[in-house]
């Protein structure tokens, strides 16, 4: 039993709603409690507390709120107004419950038109009084507020829906107790009804089982479809931004949405299973809402004031850090925080140095260290400008620092006016001091794939900067440690481009800069448990004790540990490994549902065509099909699109996506006109999901190869039919040539049959062995293409690349591809032209099959030398010229790339050396001059007596059958075809055994070449 707050319930255990009470609740909740008081089965009355009441009841107040704050005649609020624009553009209990504990703090200092000021002030005192009411629920150490618990197991019935029905019977108990606890506190916010257009009249009719006094009821409001009106004080108010969706007939009146969401410049709302796209409803209420938002003047270094400066950093912070928890790289509730590393960074807030590099493997925490990090600076008075590097435009940090903030003057003149009045401070306030995070350095790719080696010199000229204002004005950045070397990929490269005076951290490892590394055991043991206690969706079954040795150093990797969480949720963890981990995420968050695979796959697809790691709804729903093939089958898949990124329901696929943090939606600025923009929340989430997308092409191939195959039998047994008819028909028309020509029966007989066994025999034995060649052939390959796709994925985990280094060097690749062309067409004309020259000489007029195509096979070491020394030759060209970083040189030359051509290289040697070695084998299948059963049967021919003697009677049927024998022994082709097989095997080996160890030496030096060359020039 849970135990409620005396001051609020004083009768803890029988809380109950009066009748009067009910019938003021709005019709879905009012249905909802008459529902759950005839419910017996606890699991469905659950479910109807955790996905109806308790989100009705939120969206309800928050509905009421937002139409007092939109028609307030009072100055807005940056904050409410902001609380407003989160809450539809990302609905959930969490938002609703946000903005209304903003909205009740306004309204306590403004008038409102239609609530009464006793709802205000005891809705807000239940929300952000000192003195809150708050319970003890048994599965949770501390005291809660009532709504904070609500919002609890609603997420944690929405997230695991797995309980027993006796676990069932007691969550329902408890939190309907606490639900109806804070309905009673709150009883003055029903006071005001809801009226909306009947669609059976022209009347209002109430949203309530009140009694409706129509006299009193407001007149020629015919364009205000949903109204908020107060029967005592005789006020109304218009909606917004609301549509109530609630069907008349109770049968039906199923789905219940108050709030509409905005999403692209649309807005949506449900009904029934169907959802609706509103455009010109957007518009009129575009305009009312960009009425409410507080407008931020432009402000030059003479008009700053240190609050101005302070309040617009903390306001882009704390939306940074919402973005955070909403994609689940920050969750609070089970943070552990890593003493070792935040002292140090303490330590290096109280010294003189203005610089700090955190790096560490992926899946480390950097970002949850630092997000924690810096709400505790805030918590002491720090102002902290936190921005995540994957979401900045380009690499002029400087230039989007003075946009963020409105600065009308440059950042150093602004940074002059603040350090004056941060150091004058009055009284005993210390100065305060300002820190710039920048998270995710390794992420960055801008508008244009700008290379990284641009944001570094760019931080640290902006380093270079604070440290005039040192110590109170600091930056700190986060990158990947296994990236490092990519970024400075010379001994003394990161000496060459950063100050390393002005930076803090261990030298031990090179450039100062601090660690970061695994969980211990004990930290990961803590966060453990504390998840499975704590957090809905990582409700693991067994404890960290049970797991064994090997699981728990796996785990002690931060990312891994909330993988593992979140994938065995509602289940015991078993014995694991990162990859079984990586595998069983997939399948259980990725590959479970269709409509999450389109959703992911696309968003990889359309992020890899415009080379970003974040892009608008509309560049994700409308991109560009190039093939002509496709187009018609894109339509149809764009508009599945629209259907499963604008599905408003918390069910739908990307929903349940952006809940369980794989993909993350964004907004660039906090005005109800914003685009949304959509991204994978880590870097490794994007591995995997490239994992699955490599491994379904996979299997679009082997389907495409085995449908190849499948095609090759059919064709092969359908030209064994063909040539077997073919076969009778002859035999056919010879019995009948046999029976017209010689009288003697018995030998026209025993001519036919041994004709027929010869042409016949001769046939099967031929088919037998272009059977076995087709599958000498076939299967190779089939293995070649396995291999080929294993080796170069290996190489690609081997390598590592990182997004956006895979973007600039896709961008290089496919300008290359595009003018290769250029070099390879003239070339291979001129050969051509060379090779008829020869032809048509009276010499070569004669030629067998093997010589006539000598010169061309020969030709082909030469044509493969030009493609290879072309590629580097334009690759050069392509990276000099457009190159925007001495780094580019490495993006598609220098060690990384050989490495992958040898991956690449790698399944060929194998196929190379089977088509060496089976060149015997392939001579001696289509050498039939030494088949035992021809040679039996050919014996049998030339021996027979009555075959002799048909040759001196009628020379032209003996012919006549023989040369169908020799039709089907065709020695010359067959034997030509051997021949030019075995050359053609041996120029191909001698071709990879010598240009390819030069090709990689060319990618080599060029990578180096390049390099020296971009350093001089940028």
């Amino acid at each position: 039993m849970v135990e409620l707050d005396k001051k609020f319930n004083q009768n803890n255990s029988n809380t109950e709603l009066d009748e009067s009470l009910l019938r003021s609740l709005p019709l879905p909740i009012f249905d909802a409690c008459k529902l759950l008081e005839n419910q017996s089965d606890y699991e469905k009355s659950l479910q109807i507390l955790c996905l109806s009441l308790i989100p009705w009841t939120f969206q309800y107040i928050a509905l009421i709120l937002s139409g007092e704050y939109l028609e307030s005649i009072y100055e807005p609020s940056f904050e409410v107004t902001d609380s407003l624009l989160n809450m539809v553009k990302k609905p959930g209990p969490g938002k609703w419950i946000g903005f209304a504990r903003s909205a009740s703090t306004y309204f306590m200092d403004h008038d409102t038109t239609v609530i009464s000021h006793e709802a205000i002030s005891l809705l807000n005192s239940t929300l952000n009084g000192k003195n809150k009411p708050q319970v003890k629920v048994p599965e949770n150490e501390n005291k809660l507020d009532y709504t904070d618990a609500l919002i609890s197991v609603r997420n944690r019935f929405a997230h695991s829906r797995s309980f027993t029905s006796e676990k069932a019977r007691e969550l329902f108990q408890d939190y309907f107790q606490i639900w109806k606890a804070w309905v009673v506190i709150i009883k003055e916010i029903f006071v005001s009804r809801l009226l909306f257009r009947s669609t059976t009249g022209k009347s209002f009719q109430a949203f309530d089982n009140r009694p409706l006094d129509t006299n009193k009821l407001p007149y020629g409001q015919d364009d205000k479809v949903t109204l908020l009106w107060n029967d005592e004080k005789g006020t109304y108010l218009r909606l917004y931004p609301i549509i109530v969706t609630y069907s008349e007939n109770s049968k039906t009146g199923t789905e219940v949405a108050f709030l509409e969401e905005i999403k692209n410049r649309y807005l949506f709302y449900l009904w029934g299973d169907n959802f609706f796209k509103l455009k010109d409803e957007f518009d009129i209420l575009s305009k009312i809402i960009d009425a409410k938002t507080v407008k931020e003047d432009i402000v030059t270094a003479e008009s700053l004031t240190l609050n101005t400066f302070s309040e617009r950093i903390d306001r882009i912070t704390n939306q940074t850090i919402n973005d955070f928890q909403d994609a689940l790289k920050y969750i609070p509730e089970i943070y552990l925080d890593r003493p070792s590393i935040t002292n140090n960074l303490d330590s290096w807030i109280e010294s003189n140095l203005p610089g700090c590099i955190i790096s560490g493997n992926p899946g480390t925490g950097k970002t949850s260290l630092i997000t924690n990090w810096c709400v505790k600076r805030k918590a002491k008075g720090d102002h902290v400008l936190l921005f995540e590097a994957s979401r900045l435009n380009d690499s002029d940090i400087i230039g989007i620092i003075e946009k963020e903030l409105n600065l009308g003057s440059p950042l150093k003149e602004c940074l002059d006016t603040i350090q004056k009045q941060n150091i004058s401070l009055s009284g005993d306030q210390p100065p305060h001091k300002f820190l710039i995070v920048v998270d995710a350095i390794n992420e960055f790719t801008g508008l244009k794939n700008e290379n990284r080696n641009r944001l570094w010199r760019e931080v640290n000229s902006l380093i270079s900067i604070l440290n005039l204002y040192i110590p109170y004005l600091k930056c700190l950045v986060t990158t990947r440690s296994d990236l490092w070397n990519v970024d400075f990929p010379e001994k003394n490269s990161a000496y060459d481009m950063l100050k390393e005076k002005l930076y803090w951290g261990e030298t031990t490892k090179g450039f100062p800069r601090i660690t970061l590394g695994d969980l211990s055991l004990g930290e990961t043991g803590e966060i453990y448990e504390k998840a499975r206690k704590k957090f809905a969706s990582m409700a693991v079954q067994n404890s960290f004790d049970q797991l064994s040795d090997k699981t728990k150093r796996t785990l002690c990797n931060p990312f891994f540990l909330r993988l593992a969480l979140v994938t065995y949720n509602g289940m015991e963890v078993p014995n694991l490994t990162k990859s079984k981990i990586e595998r069983q995420y997939a399948k259980e968050r990725i590959t479970e549902e269709k409509d999450k695979k389109t959703v992911l796959f696309t968003l990889l697809e359309r992020m890899s065509q415009l080379r970003k790691t974040e892009i608008t709804i509309d560049e994700f729903l409308y991109g560009e099909t190039k093939s002509r093939f496709k187009r018609k089958k894109s339509e149809k898949e764009k508009k599945d699109l629209e259907r499963l990124i604008y599905d408003p329901r918390p069910q739908s696929s990307y929903r349940k996506l952006i809940r369980e943090g794989i993909i993350e939606e964004t907004t660039s600025e906090s005005t109800i006109q914003s685009r949304e923009r959509i991204k994978f929340s880590q870097e490794k989430i994007t591995d995997i999901i490239q994992s699955e997308f490599q491994r379904r092409d996979l299997n679009r191939k082997v389907k495409l190869m085995i449908f190849f195959g499948i095609y090759a039998l059919i064709v092969y047994g359908m030209s064994i039919i063909s040539t077997e008819s073919s076969i009778k028909a002859f035999n056919d028309k010879i019995k009948t040539e046999l029976s017209n020509n010689i009288p003697n029966t018995i030998n026209s007989n025993e001519i036919y049959s041994v004709s027929a066994e010869l042409i016949g025999g001769t046939f099967h034995t031929i088919s037998k062995r272009y059977g076995i060649f087709l599958a000498l052939i076939f299967f190779p390959i089939f293995g070649l293409i396995l291999l080929l796709w294993y080796s170069v994925s290996y190489g690609a985990r081997v390598i590592k690349n990182d997004l956006p280094s895979s973007f600039i060097k896709g961008k290089f690749t496919e300008l290359k591809q595009k003018k290769i062309w250029y070099g390879v067409l003239p070339f291979v004309i001129i050969m051509i032209l060379l090779y008829v020259r020869w032809m048509i000489k009276p010499e070569n007029s004669n030629l067998s099959f093997n010589d006539a195509f000598k010169p061309f096979l020969l030709g082909t070491p030469v044509l493969i030398f030009f493609i290879l020394i072309w590629d580097v030759i334009l690759g050069c060209i392509i990276v000099y010229k457009r190159a925007n970083s001495y780094q580019d040189a490495f993006s598609i030359f220098g060690q990384k790339e050989v490495i992958q051509t040898c991956f690449k290289v790698l399944p060929v040697v194998p196929f190379v050396i089977f088509m060496y070695l089976s060149s015997p084998l392939i001579a001696n299948t289509f050498d039939i001059n030494h088949d035992k059963n021809l040679i039996a049967l050919r014996q049998k021919w030339i021996s027979n007596d009555s075959i002799i003697s048909l040759k001196d009677q009628n020379p032209e049927l003996y012919t006549k059958m023989n040369n169908k024998y020799i039709h089907l022994t065709d020695k010359t082709m067959i034997g030509s075809f051997s021949n030019w097989w075995a050359l053609f095997s041996k120029v191909i080996i001698w071709s990879l055994i010598v240009l390819v160890p030069v090709y990689m030496l060319l990618q080599y030096f060029a990578g180096s070449l390049l390099y020296i060359l971009l350093k001089r020039r940028l």
